[in-house]
This record gives C-alpha cells, sequence and structure tokens, in this order.
C-alpha cells in the first residue's frame, strides 16, 4: 500500500471503536450533577407574595358566613406562611426539603412518611420528582397540602401551592417566589 492509501475497513474499526467508548460509562467518570432545584432559598418579593395569599384567602373565605370569615382567614394565614428560607438537598434516593418549621426527607417512591406539619400535628408526606420540579403532598383526615416547586429562572424557585379540605368550599391555591442565596 503507497503512502496516500487509507484502509478504509480498519478506517471503520476505528471509527467505531471510538463511538463505542466515547458512549462507554468507563470513557469519562463524570461526576454526577446535582439536581437543578438542590439549594437554599429566601423570598424574592414577600411583599408581592403577602398580598398574592391575601387575595387568595380573600378567595376562600369568601363562600362562609360573614360572621366566621375572621376565623377562617385567621386559620388559613395561621397555617399557610411565607417561609423565611427553603432548602432543598438530595442524599441517594431521599429528598430533604425544609421549610421552616417543616423538614421533609422522603424518598421518590410514593411511600408515606410521617411529618409534624403546620398545623402542628402529625402528617403523612411524599416527595415525587415531576421533571425538574418537586411535588410535595402532605395531608391529615382534615385536609391536604400540594405544594409544587419549579425553578425559575437560572436562580429562582417558585412554590405552587394548593390547599384543599371537606371545610374548605374553595381550595386555596397561591405562589410564593423565591431566589437562590448561598448556605
Amino acid at each position: 500500500m503507497g503512502r496516500g492509501h487509507v484502509n478504509r475497513p480498519r478506517a471503520y474499526a476505528c471509527l467505531v471503536a471510538l463511538v463505542v467508548l466515547g458512549r462507554s460509562p468507563l470513557a469519562h467518570a463524570e461526576a454526577p450533577t446535582p439536581w437543578a432545584l438542590e439549594g437554599r432559598y429566601a423570598p424574592a418579593s414577600a411583599e408581592a407574595d403577602r398580598a398574592g395569599l391575601e387575595a387568595a384567602i380573600e378567595r376562600t373565605a369568601a363562600p362562609f358566613f360573614f360572621a366566621i370569615r375572621p376565623l377562617v382567614r385567621s386559620r388559613l394565614r395561621e397555617t399557610n406562611p411565607i417561609f423565611a428560607t427553603v432548602e432543598i438537598r438530595t442524599a441517594g434516593e431521599a429528598i430533604d426539603c425544609h421549610t421552616p418549621p417543616v423538614r421533609v426527607v422522603d424518598a421518590d417512591d410514593d411511600v408515606a412518611t410521617t411529618v409534624i406539619g403546620l398545623d402542628e400535628k402529625p402528617n403523612h408526606a411524599t416527595h415525587r420528582r415531576a421533571g425538574e420540579a418537586l411535588i410535595q403532598r402532605t395531608w391529615t383526615s382534615e385536609g391536604a397540602r400540594a405544594t409544587r416547586f419549579v425553578r425559575t429562572g437560572d436562580d429562582g424557585l417558585t412554590l405552587q401551592v394548593e390547599i384543599t379540605s371537606p371545610r374548605l368550599a374553595v381550595p386555596l391555591r397561591y405562589e410564593l417566589h423565591y431566589r437562590r442565596v448561598k448556605p
């Protein structure tokens, strides 16, 4: 074979080997990338969130008899705070979501764990990943809370909350907005 001649079968074999090795887990060991939601967050705009929460509480309280609306509003405000921080971490299969004073550590397996909820009573809780979002459900016989943690922008987090109960004619639905901060 001459100097400028290429052995086509050998060239194809080398190309196939490079492609296969390039996709092989042994070819380049990469550290697992952290989940996009992992981090610590603080309120982005507590005033705007407070206004949105108050409007949602008014919508939910409106169907009640006028004399008990103040009690309904008070109870809803009490159990639906704007969290000072939100922290999400993972360790193996466990997802640790801390919204003080509540910390839920649960695997993404739809098996409920028990936590002390915002109502200061034992609650069942589960975590479920939905793409890049985290869905946290807590419930008792008195009602349920579903919180969807969604990444917004490069350093934002939105909590989409829905509270349902046989006692509420209209579910309480609101959003809270957070920004990533240093731990």
